[in-house]
């Protein structure tokens, strides 16, 4: 039985029929031969981290792929800060913090007309490009304050996304700002209901912070100059997903094995920060199967320093939903599938083949106004021990049942020759792999 497993998150894969695919899901559309051929060999399942319909960010929906349940993973706010290596203190409360632009209408409300004014068709040396050194800049010139008892302190982690750590008299029990869709005002933050009366003020703080974060940044010169070029103004930051930190889940400990990410996504380096994952921090650099590619050398490099579990994640197909683009996505699984058909049948540790599972989710509609759908998403299990099912191709039509939460990893733990008995217990703490580290019964 294979002794190692290589998870392969395709993000945003899974999708909706689209009437320029012929009524088809880019899956379906997409020219896969090698993820086809693999479904053959393999056995295909649909899995959801929660319930189906309930839509979930990827850095919630890792979890259950590595058999933590979604309700233990920290909020992204605390994930960004976190991925970005900040050590936080007892206490901190953290949003997720993006910067975007926004109109003002004439009742004063702040209307969301570009989430990411990062794109531009200029070279990215432009002095009103906001990429690179740029996105910095603009985080630095939001600088630390104090108000109504609460320090603002904004931290850039990636691009246009942030952390934005709040202390003293704080409480994360506080609405989302971020609309999540162009077109829609930015809502007022307010206490959640029935939070004490520190959220009120926690609420009433963030909104002076942001209403001076909005005014600051509107009057840049990195803006005029956007404006004359008409680019919208990267003028406004937008909170979501406010938390603490809580007490960590040791992926090792929970499994008696090494485990490891790659990913181009630093809010993804706090989960693996979180669940004690080995990182490797590899940005996207253009095409899909190179980034995909080059990936998976990570992996070989991280299977043989002994990690047995390593999750590889591209992020192309998430990219190309957000771009509302079927088309997009379609071309990038089929790059995508080239890396595969080139890498994976050469995979191989200490002469042994992995087990290899991948996930085409969490799902990512390229039409509509949604970031994420809730629908299950198709999930393929390949290697040595595993059932054929006769199955076709790697789509959403094709799978035999749904797994849902850590159960899809509860199947490759029992592929791997890990899987424990129930009722067995050799340890004082219960550990979900076996056999666990335990001590030998001795005699004099």
């Amino acid at each position: 039985m294979p002794r190692n497993c290589l998870i392969i998150l395709l993000d945003g894969a899974a999708d909706r029929a689209h009437p320029g695919l012929d009524g088809r899901t880019p899956l379906q559309a997409a020219a896969t031969p090698f993820l086809d051929s693999l479904a053959r060999q393999g056995s295909v399942w649909l899995h959801h981290p929660t319930d189906p319909g309930q839509p979930l960010p990827v850095e919630s929906a890792l979890y259950p792929l590595l058999g933590m349940g979604a309700h233990h993973a920290p909020s992204l706010g605390v994930l960004s800060a976190l991925g970005s290596g900040m050590d936080l203190a007892q206490g901190d409360v953290v949003f997720s913090a993006r910067l975007a632009s926004v109109e003002r209408e004439e009742d004063g409300a702040l209307v969301l007309i570009d989430e990411d004014p990062s794109s531009t068709d200029e070279p990215d040396e432009a002095a009103h490009a906001c990429t690179g050194e740029a996105c910095a800049d603009l985080f630095r010139s939001l600088e630390p304050a104090t108000l109504r008892g609460v320090e603002f302190q904004l931290v850039h982690t990636e691009g246009l996304d942030g952390a934005l750590i709040l202390r003293g008299a704080a409480d994360e029990r506080v609405t989302d700002v971020d609309p999540l869709a162009e077109g829609l005002p930015l809502a007022r933050p307010m206490a959640l209901d029935g939070a004490p009366m520190i959220a009120e003020e926690t609420a009433r703080a963030l909104g002076e912070y942001l209403a001076r974060a909005h005014s600051t940044l509107s009057g840049l010169e990195f803006n005029r100059l956007r404006e004359e070029r008409d680019e919208p103004p990267v003028n406004a930051l937008l909170t979501r997903a406010g938390g603490r930190q809580t007490p960590s889940l040791s992926f090792l400990n929970r499994f008696c094995m090494e485990g490891g990410l790659v990913s181009p996504l630093a809010a993804l380096g706090g989960a693996a920060r979180d669940m004690g994952l080995a990182f490797r921090h590899d940005p996207d650099r253009g095409e899909a199967g190179e980034d995909l590619a080059r990936r998976l050398g990570w992996a070989r490099e991280l299977f043989e320093q002994g990690t047995r579990v390593v999750v590889v994640h591209s992020r192309a197909c998430f990219r190309a939903a957000r771009a509302k683009s079927p088309g997009r996505k379609k071309r990038a699984l089929e790059s995508l599938d080239a890396a595969l058909a080139e890498n994976l049948p050469s995979m191989t540790v200490a002469g042994r083949r992995p087990l290899v599972g991948i996930a085409a989710g969490p799902g990512a509609p390229a039409s509509g106004r949604l970031i994420r759908t809730g629908e299950p998403y198709p999930v393929l299990l390949h290697g040595p021990g595993v059932r054929c099912c006769a199955g076709t191709s790697f789509q959403e039509s094709e799978a035999r049942a749904l797994l849902r939460s850590t159960e899809f990893f509860a199947l490759l733990l029992d592929l791997l020759d890990r899987s424990r008995l129930a009722g067995w217990r050799e340890t004082p703490v219960p550990a979900w792999a076996w056999p666990a580290p335990y001590e030998p019964f001795r005699v004099d």
